[in-house]
């Protein structure tokens, strides 16, 4: 693994970031629309998810953009595992269990690791060059649950594929975390820079659920007022979860239309008048590990 990223450039750096990749094909059309223009620097993509078959097609007609392994245990989704090395994870049919809460504290945590290994795997196989590691609905942090025992599959994975794990030194941005994760996660923070593993600075996360009244103007103004506040010599991740208007979106998403403004965002003129006003450069996940 290359040394952490260099910052003593005074430059503020922005990855802009889709989520999701291979999750549904509305979420497919979204994400390369974007990335034919430009529009994102980085995705992640789900290997348990439905659609990911052609998500990692189009991923080998794009070898050089920067792809990331989004690791799941979320409810519906279905191991890569064999089904018998997980059984401490799924429920009678076969899928993970729910709430994310209780998989957290009782699936076994060498299970956990198996599977999140053969998610890795996966998307290796399937040609993709990864340049990080990040967990979907934050299934390995313990936000759902409230501990740290999970964080050692993290410390293994990022040994294991040599491979940095989306993680902020700070959450200025996220305020939606609790002050106690804030703080388990800053240990976890201290091993990766002990490690030398590359670390963003900063997460923006727009609330994934719509708030009751509000509208697309709202949401992008909420992005357009942190922009201003980076600091200079940082990186910072704009994390989306874009998808294109689709009927089967509306009926597996409740909050599908959250999905279209953070598609819109990315290529609002007012949100990219902004980066060139305030002199932000794009960069990405590959940046920091070059």
């Amino acid at each position: 693994m290359s040394k952490a990223y260099n910052h003593s450039s005074e430059a503020i750096r922005l990855i802009i970031h889709a989520d999701d990749w291979g999750q549904h094909p509305a979420v497919n059309q979204a994400i390369h629309s974007l990335i034919r223009q430009q529009a994102v620097t980085s995705a992640s993509m789900l290997a348990v998810g439905p659609a990911v078959r052609e998500a990692c097609h189009f991923a080998a007609l794009h070898p050089s953009f920067c792809t990331g392994a989004h690791l799941s245990l979320s409810f519906g989704d279905f191991p890569i595992a064999p089904a018998q090395s997980v059984t401490s994870l799924t429920d009678s049919g076969g899928a993970f269990l729910r709430p994310l809460s209780a998989l957290e504290q009782e699936g076994d945590p060498a299970e956990i690791e198996l599977e999140m290994s053969a998610q890795i795997r996966f998307l290796l196989a399937a040609g993709i060059r990864l340049t990080h590691l990040d967990s979907h609905q934050g299934c390995l942090l313990g936000i759902h649950s409230g501990d740290e025992r999970l964080f050692p599959v993290i410390r293994q994975l990022c040994r294991d594929y040599r491979l940095p794990f989306k993680l902020p030194r700070q959450t200025v941005h996220t305020p939606a975390l609790p002050p106690a994760v804030r703080t388990r996660l800053g240990g976890l923070v201290d091993w990766l820079e002990k490690q030398q593993i590359p670390l963003i600075d900063d997460l923006i996360v727009p609330d994934y659920h719509i708030v009751p009244g509000e509208d697309y103007n709202q949401y992008k103004n909420g992005i357009l007022r942190a922009l201003p506040t980076l600091m200079p010599g940082t990186i910072t991740e704009l994390t989306l979860h874009p998808a294109l208007p689709d009927e089967g979106m509306k009926e597996a998403d409740s909050h599908w239309l959250k999905r279209e403004w953070e598609y819109r965002i990315a290529l609002d003129e007012d949100f990219w008048g902004l980066l060139r006003e305030r002199s932000i450069i794009l960069t990405s996940w590959s940046d920091l590990i070059c």
